[in-house]
């Protein structure tokens, strides 16, 4: 008689793997990506200055925190409420900044969305949006910054302010 086959388990090449001799782990990298240079990384001194804008006498303002409160700018033209950025860097690799408002209804949050997209579409398109019909939570990654639209009570129940408490408050307007 003979006996069932187990299932192989198969794992996406990205992610590393174990062998069965040893508990070994390997790291399988798919074709696609290049070797990276020390050239690769290199920045010139022209490059780095366009990433920075002057914000306040003595202190540097990246490209990111300029688009962060350009959109948090942009909420609050929209009137959205409670409009806060947060400079989340150093505390977490989703993003630098974290934009949050909240508007009392979903068509409210729609607009504000529909506000920072325009608004910002002159230079950047987000990577990805999430929500958007829903109208409860609209979520707009940008890369290194992330702008959360909620309805006030989904606000209020995920909390991402007490959540990210530690991160300190970037002044818009």
């Amino acid at each position: 008689m003979r006996k069932p086959s187990l299932p192989i388990e198969t794992k996406p090449d990205h992610l590393p793997t174990e062998t069965n001799l040893g508990r070994q782990t390997t790291e399988i990298k798919p074709d696609h990506l290049t070797t990276e240079t020390e050239a690769d990384h290199q920045t010139s001194e022209a490059d780095a200055d366009h990433l920075l804008t002057e914000t306040k006498p003595g202190r540097q303002a990246t490209d990111s925190q300029k688009m962060a409160t350009t959109a948090g700018e942009a909420l609050a033209e929209g009137k959205a409420d409670k409009v806060v950025v947060l400079e989340v860097q150093g505390l977490t690799l989703i993003a630098d900044y974290f934009v949050i408002a909240s508007a009392p209804n979903q068509r409210h949050v729609r607009a504000l969305a529909d506000r920072v997209l325009e608004e910002l579409s002159k230079t950047r398109k987000p990577h990805h949006i999430e929500g958007y019909e829903g109208g409860l939570w609209v979520l707009m990654d940008y890369g290194d910054f992330v702008v959360h639209v909620f309805r006030e009570q989904e606000r209020a129940f995920y909390g991402l302010e007490r959540l990210w408490g530690d991160a300190p408050r970037v002044e818009i307007g």
